[in-house]
């Protein structure tokens, strides 16, 4: 009581403020144990309050009060926090005053720095009512830490790795636990790192070969104990976790999903994110409820030709796809379900036995003998032979996949059913939207580090499998870098990992705890039984090359996917994540166009699941402007991709087209950015298959139906645009033909606005415009607007028609006609062109069509003859009212000896169309003439001879008349077109000029 007295005197030093002397002290310190006793012993049901207590220590300071506020203190101080010995105490019940006082008694404070500076401080800022004065440690807690954590880690890993049953091994654990809480306290990223780093390795997962590693772990509990509390202190120490942390983690989740042990619910909806691409309306907004067309489009993207079925992801997804879709039990193999993915079933020639190894000697020489015994000639076939046996080769499952024997089936299910309660899912990516921002970079870089390490490797490992070394089993995802140290801060520049991270302490305990057992023991204990397991290690160790390709591109797929993941769901957080995977995408994507299998590096595999990211970025973010230019260039990238390998994927790039220009149109600010769109629409072949057509078509629907899409139907893409259409028009389905001629007639209304752009601003430069080869010598007052109209807009738009007017089916080509006949008939469209682009649509491209309709020789089109003669009605109809409409134009704008060239053109034209048909009859009719002996049947073929041939003079009668009666035709010798009109038809049509003498008597 005296030391406690004189210990705490006031500011003067002349004793202690609230006591008077040291018998006062002694008397509350009796009084302060019973309210210890009465506050914290369950027996005591009434307790003290704080005004009992007041009233309980009346005139003990010397006859008078204890001042009120140092008693409520007291009580106060006494009532949260239990007096209790140190030899009744545990870890668990270490309080802060009791952490004070200790640090107090061990005289720790003068070991830290800038002690006396701090304790000055807070003695100038004393209290004076202040029960206990003791130094407030916790402010030194970090530095307290700092000194201790390496020592605990140290401590910790050996415990660790000499455990022998579960209560030692869950205390060891505790110290890893206690670390991640602390360096997350106490910011500290080195000390989270490290312990992600120390809990990694004694896993044993990122250990050996493939095959080691899964039975290693899924024979150990121990393995399992720790690899649970592994992703259970990730989230307490993930805000402060940095590159190495981060890589060494994720180096286990690719061993997961290489071993084929992460949760189905993972694996599909990776395996399965290239639905979304479907969701371009309302009613697909849940791709788990596509019915209908999409259906199918959700069947065909899911069970793409160039994942191979034994991919984790692919195999989910296609039991997603047969649960979705309902399919009977007899369409799957019995007892899959999605925590066991489907692979292909083990054989006997899949087995790693001796008689398989003498049977692939005996099939590698006799493959050797074949080869040395060839001609020359057959080289190429042997190539393609060669090539579809790679292909065949890597859609097999690696070696370690197949094995069926009881104890790696075994260790697969226990693999598998650990890993479902880690929650890898919840733990790295859902939580990752409330990471720190160097947190989650540092998370984004490791992820793409690892892809890009392994992109390397793909690189230097050769594509052919026969006569390489070995594998000597890669720890995939920590392989070091083999052609050069390309970092994110290096490719981007940004966050760059510490490079002073003391691992050597690690790596240290690591060896001391190799040297302390047997690796080749499996044990409970997670160590490898050598006797027995030999042929681990030979199953995959044996195996060829082609293995570790096909593994390498299964995680670099997987990086590709999860950052991409990683990447949308932080989408608030772009500009961190973005470069990784922009990088990561390039050099996936960004590769020379090769001519043949052989000389590809990268698997058709990894570029499809990158092209999906792509897709799927843009058709989520393209509205974001930071990104924009990057999307697009990774978008136009698609379009260079190998020729062979583009169209496969036709279906997917389509429906990629369709969600971002029906979501991002209004973000397309320019010409080039649409003709990306439409180009990769043209590169895949979309309008060609029937399975992406559909997306196709309503993707060219949208662009030319919107007329508030800026810059969608534009000068320099006009061009493209009508490509697609005529494209399009040559698909199998009527519907889609049809369709595409309705887009003509959409853009068709376009021009007027087109012409008036082309007059104000002129042609562009970048457009290669082939003016008609007289325009120089013929034409005479015309502007350049209109020249640069027919010639850019109205000159492709009416040979598109002609194009598909020609095309073998009779409804196509009569519609084609009939759109043909109301476009050019239209004052409306037309009013923008000259009497020099009328006469040129006439000679270039309706006259010969005219004669194409009429063949030569008689020759007959694979149509047959019945529908060649509704299109030559059609195409006689089509130049009658042509001329009709825009011949009061021609004949006053354009020169006397122009406009009689032009009428001396149709007529000329279509007298050779009467001169030609007779024979192309006949010899249509020849081939059957022996089937058609009666007299109905010659009567019938020459009813249609005369009335085709009716059907044309009344024509031209009907055109000669209307020509005199405007004024146009005088019937006299010295009118240039009245002779010209004489010699074409006077044996032709011997009454034409009577008639004409009537009309113009009667005028």
């Amino acid at each position: 009581a005296g030391h406690y007295y004189d210990s705490n005197s006031n500011e003067t030093g002349k004793g202690h403020a609230a006591l008077v002397n040291s018998d006062a002290a002694y008397v509350l310190a009796f009084s302060v144990v019973m309210l210890n006793t009465d506050q914290h012993n369950s027996s005591v049901k009434r307790k003290m309050t704080a005004s009992d207590f007041i009233r309980n220590n009346r005139g003990i300071n010397d006859g008078s009060d204890v001042p009120a506020e140092f008693l409520t203190e007291v009580f106060e101080s006494v009532r949260d926090n239990e007096f209790i010995l140190s030899e009744e105490r545990s870890i668990a019940e270490l309080t802060d005053v009791l952490w004070d006082d200790i640090l107090a008694r061990c005289n720790v404070f003068d070991q830290l720095p800038d002690s006396e500076a701090i304790s000055a401080q807070n003695q100038s800022h004393q209290r004076p009512l202040r029960l206990l004065n003791v130094y407030p440690a916790r402010e030194r807690d970090r530095a307290f830490f700092s000194i201790l954590w390496s020592s605990a880690l140290r401590a910790g890993v050996i415990a660790l790795h000499e455990s022998t049953n579960e209560h030692s091994a869950n205390e060891s654990l505790s110290v890893f636990k206690a670390l991640a809480r602390c360096s997350n306290m106490f910011r500290l990223p080195m000390v989270a790192d490290l312990t992600i780093t120390s809990l990694v390795h004694a896993t044993r997962i990122v250990r050996g070969t493939l095959l080691q590693s899964g039975v290693a772990f899924g024979s150990s509990i121990k393995s399992q104990m720790i690899t649970n509390a592994l992703f259970e202190l990730i989230p307490s120490c993930s805000e402060w976790m940095r590159d190495s942390g981060w890589m060494q983690l994720f180096a286990v989740i690719l061993r997961f999903y290489a071993l084929d042990i992460l949760p189905a619910s993972l694996q599909a909806e990776i395996g399965s994110s290239q639905l979304e691409l479907l969701a371009f309306d309302d009613s697909l907004e849940d791709t788990n409820e596509l019915t209908g067309p999409y259906s199918h489009m959700a069947a065909k993207l899911l069970l793409s030709p160039h994942i191979p079925s034994w991919w984790p992801s692919a195999a989910a997804s296609r039991y997603a796809l047969k649960k979705r879709a309902s399919l009977s039990a007899s369409d799957s193999s019995p007892g899959t379900s999605p925590s066991e993915p489907i692979i292909a079933a083990p054989t006997v020639m899949n087995q790693p036995t001796t008689a398989r190894k003498l049977f692939n000697l005996l099939r590698v020489g006799a493959s050797s003998a074949q080869s040395a015994t060839s001609d020359a000639a057959n080289g190429s076939n042997r190539a393609q032979d060669e090539n579809q046996s790679y292909i065949k080769e890597l859609s097999r499952p690696p070696l370690y996949l197949e094995d069926s024997r009881a104890e790696v089936r075994a260790a697969r299910k226990h693999g598998r059913r650990c890993v479902s309660k880690c929650r890898i899912q919840e733990v790295v990516l859902s939580d990752s939207r409330f990471l720190r921002s160097e947190s989650l970079q540092c998370l984004a870089s490791s992820v793409a580090q690892s892809a890009w390490r392994m992109i390397d490797l793909l690189v230097v490992l050769p594509n052919r499998t026969k006569d390489h070394a070995p594998s000597s089993g890669n720890s995939f995802g920590t392989s070091p870098r083999m052609r050069d140290d390309r970092s994110y801060a290096k490719v981007v520049g940004g966050h760059q990992s510490e490079s002073s991270h003391p691992l050597e302490e690690v790596l240290a305990f690591e060896l001391f705890s190799r040297s302390q057992s047997n690796l080749g023991k499996l044990q409970t204990t997670g160590r490898i039984e050598s006797s027995s397991d030999k042929s681990y290690s030979n199953a995959v160790t044996n195996s060829s090359r082609s293995d570790d390709r096909k593994v390498l591109e299964l995680l670099v797929a997987f990086c590709v996917d999860f950052l991409a993941e990683l990447t949308l769901m932080n989408r608030d957080r772009l500009a961190l994540l973005w470069p990784h995977l922009y990088e990561t995408l390039l050099r996936i994507i960004a590769e020379p166009p090769r001519g043949d299998y052989n000389s590809q590096q990268i698997g058709n595999g990894v570029v499809e699941r990158a092209v999906v990211c792509v897709l799927r970025v843009g058709a989520r973010l393209l509205h974001r402007e930071e990104i924009r230019d990057d999307v697009l260039h990774a978008l136009q990238l698609l379009i260079k991709l190998r020729s062979s390998f583009v169209p496969s994927i036709s279906l997917l790039l389509s429906a990629g087209v369709l969600r971002i220009v029906s979501t991002h149109a209004p973000h397309l600010q320019s010409s080039s950015h649409w003709q990306i769109m439409l180009q990769l629409l043209l590169a895949s072949g979309s309008f060609e298959h029937a399975d992406s057509a559909e997306c196709a078509t309503q993707a060219l629907q949208f662009v030319l139906g919107d007329e508030q899409v800026l810059y969608a139907v534009d000068i320099e893409n006009y061009e493209l645009l009508l490509t697609c259409v005529r494209t399009l028009s040559s698909s199998e389905d009527p519907k889609k033909s049809v369709a595409a001629l309705d887009m003509l007639l959409v853009l068709c209304s376009r021009l007027t606005q087109l012409s008036a752009i082309l007059e104000r601003d002129g042609v562009p430069s970048e457009l290669n415009v082939d003016t008609h080869s007289d325009s120089a010598s013929t034409r005479t007052g015309n502007t350049a607007s209109t020249t640069n109209a027919w010639n850019v807009l109205w000159k492709p738009l009416l040979q598109c028609f002609v194009n598909i007017a020609n095309d073998s089916r009779g409804g196509i080509r009569n519609y084609a006609l009939l759109l043909l006949e109301r476009v050019v008939t239209s004052s409306v469209e037309t009013d923008v062109l000259s009497a020099d682009d009328l006469k040129y649509a006439l000679e270039d491209v309706l006259l010969p069509f005219l004669l194409s309709a009429f063949p030569t020789n008689g020759s007959v089109p694979s149509f047959g003859v019945d529908e060649l003669e509704k299109t030559q009605l059609r195409a006689v109809m089509l130049i009658s009212k042509t001329f009709l409409q825009h011949h009061a134009r021609m004949a006053a704008a354009l020169e006397v000896s122009e406009f009689v060239q032009v009428w001396r053109s149709v007529l000329s034209s279509l007298k050779h169309c009467v001169d030609n048909y007779s024979g192309a009859r006949d010899k249509g009719h020849s081939s059957n003439s022996s089937d058609n002996r009666s007299s109905g049947a010659s009567k019938s073929n020459s009813a249609g001879d005369v009335l085709l041939q009716e059907h044309v003079s009344e024509t031209v009668t009907n055109m000669v008349l209307v020509m005199a009666a405007s004024g146009l035709l005088q019937q006299n010798e010295t009118d240039s077109m009245w002779r010209a009109t004489i010699v074409i038809t006077e044996s032709w049509i011997p009454g034409l000029p009577e008639m004409v003498r009537v009309t113009q008597t009667a005028l």
